[in-house]
C-alpha cells in the first residue's frame, strides 16, 4: 500500500446476468463465498453487493480489504482451492455475462457527511 494510504482498499466488480435466476444464483454462492473470504483470509474487511438502478439483473460487488497485497493472496489462494468452474471464478456456464470491469481504488482521505 503507498504510504499515503490512510484506509481500506475497495475492489468494484459490475456483473450483468442474463436473468432473475441467474443472479439469485450468484446472490446466494456470493453471500457463502464472502463468509469464507472473511473468515479464512487476512485483511478481507467485508463485501457488499448493491443492484444497479435502470439495469436489470446487473450487480456492483464491492469488496473490501486491508490492502491490495492482502487481496491478491486471499485470491490465489481460493483459486487454488476451489474448482474454475466455482461461480464466483467462472462464467456461470453462460449464465452471466463476465466482469465487464473491475476498479480498484484506495481511501486515502474517507469523509462521512451526516450525523
Amino acid at each position: 500500500m503507498n504510504k499515503l494510504s490512510r484506509g481500506t482498499c475497495r475492489f468494484v466488480f459490475k456483473v450483468r446476468f442474463k436473468d432473475q435466476e441467474s443472479l439469485d444464483v450468484y446472490k446466494r454462492t456470493w453471500r457463502e463465498s464472502s463468509q469464507i473470504i472473511h473468515d479464512e483470509s487476512a485483511g478481507a474487511q467485508g463485501t457488499r453487493l448493491h443492484e444497479v438502478f435502470g439495469e436489470p439483473f446487473t450487480v456492483l460487488a464491492i469488496a473490501e480489504w486491508r490492502s491490495k497485497e492482502d487481496r491478491d493472496r486471499a485470491i490465489a489462494a481460493l483459486q487454488m482451492e476451489y474448482d474454475e468452474n466455482h461461480p464466483v471464478f467462472s462464467s456461470g456456464g453462460g449464465k452471466f455475462i463476465p466482469i465487464a470491469h473491475a476498479i480498484e481504488i484506495d481511501e486515502v482521505w474517507p469523509m462521512r457527511t451526516g450525523r
